[in-house]
């Protein structure tokens, strides 16, 4: 069997001509994975049931990773175990897992030191869900996923991150701010995602659990903006980057020694699209004050307009006052200008949509 379960490893690890996974030797793959599987191999079992599960091999196949999930729990594999504790809620209606102990065999896994077990425990004590609520078992479990070595694209960092929001906000233990800047910061050198690098941004400026430093804030803001709105699956965290380090440019705060880096900042941040109204308001009043960069009425309309769309507070009465000085060429402009951005977002909405409904089919 293991012979058979390295084999099918090296035919799943194949690669084609342009750098992918050559999902021709899926099937071949599966066919040895189950070969072995059929002999107890507990690695070949979870495997093959990994395949089944993420639609390598077809979609109306992914149900028939359950009963290989369970075997290999049962024998002990955390991986598996890790997996049987979410599967309830890709597969609502399998009687399979209709008396599996979800939390029960999370804690298994867990206990045996795997990450995402650790984490998916956490996040329930957090939320309640599936148990009572219990901010000490939350904060006990996501300090044991914090403690994994932080690699590049992996839980660790949410963890590093939500263990730091713990401290901040002292669920199930005593607020640190120290221990939550440093957490935060760890998540950020370690990850790429926005949510840590406005969240030292915030700290910074603030001068929470650390001392206030209003260019080390706006620093780690622009950092933020630069993790794009697709693929993240919230824009949140980089949004409030962008108002966050507006506002201070706008309070003339933190600017770098170089004023005209503040235009190179604006044409990155225009790359990709700028969704929430405050933000949109921000831009257009810095385009329309001329203080950081030089005064641009066109712009300066077009975000004052998508701030507005969105009824937001004062939009309405800046654009106004920015309308009132176009001249009839630059209305137009403004206009087209305004078009532009709409549909860039407009597209970046439907584009998030579609990656949320791919990522919930796949059962990621």
């Amino acid at each position: 069997s293991e012979g058979q379960y390295k084999f099918a490893k090296l035919l799943y690890g194949e690669f084609n001509d342009q750098g992918f996974h050559d999902e021709t030797r899926f099937t071949e793959a599966a066919k040895w994975f189950q070969k072995a599987a059929e002999k107890g191999n507990i690695q070949a079992e979870y495997e093959l049931a990994s395949m089944l599960h993420t639609g390598k091999l077809g979609d109306d196949q992914r149900s028939n990773c359950i009963p290989w999930f369970l075997k290999a729990a049962a024998q002990g594999n955390a991986q598996a175990q890790a997996q049987v504790g979410r599967l309830r809620q890709y597969y609502p209606d399998s009687e399979l897992l209709k008396d599996v102990d979800a939390i029960g065999v999370l804690k298994q896994s867990a206990e045996q030191g795997d990450l995402s077990a650790q984490f998916e425990l956490a996040q329930r004590y957090h939320f309640g869900n599936g148990v009572t609520k219990d901010p000490n078992e939350a904060f006990n479990w996501m300090k044991k996923a914090a403690k994994h070595e932080i690699t590049p694209i992996t839980l660790t960092i949410d963890a590093h991150y939500y263990l730091g929001v713990m401290y901040e906000t002292g669920e199930g233990t005593t607020k640190d701010l120290t221990n939550a800047f440093r957490l935060y910061l760890e998540a950020a050198v370690g990850g790429n995602k926005p949510e840590p690098f406005t969240r030292v941004g915030q700290m910074y400026e603030k001068g929470e659990g650390v001392p206030q430093d209003y260019s080390l804030a706006a620093t780690n803001y622009f950092i933020a903006t630069q993790f794009g709105f697709f693929p993240t699956s919230d824009d949140s965290a980089r949004c409030a980057a962008i108002e966050n380090l507006f506002s201070l440019y706008l309070h003339e705060r933190g600017l770098p020694e170089n004023k005209a880096q503040v235009a190179k900042q604006l044409d990155t941040l225009k790359q990709t699209p700028v969704t929430t109204a405050k933000a949109q308001l921000l831009l257009g009043e810095t385009y329309f004050q001329g203080k950081v960069v030089a005064k641009d009425l066109v712009e300066a309309t077009a975000w004052l307009r998508l701030a507005a769309a969105q009824n937001y507070e004062d939009s309405q009465a800046q654009l106004k006052s920015a309308e009132a000085l176009l001249t009839p060429d630059e209305k137009q402009a403004a206009s087209r200008r305004f078009e532009q951005l709409a549909a860039a977002n407009k597209q970046a909405q439907v584009s998030y949509q579609q990656f949320e409904n791919f990522r919930r089919g796949k059962g990621w």
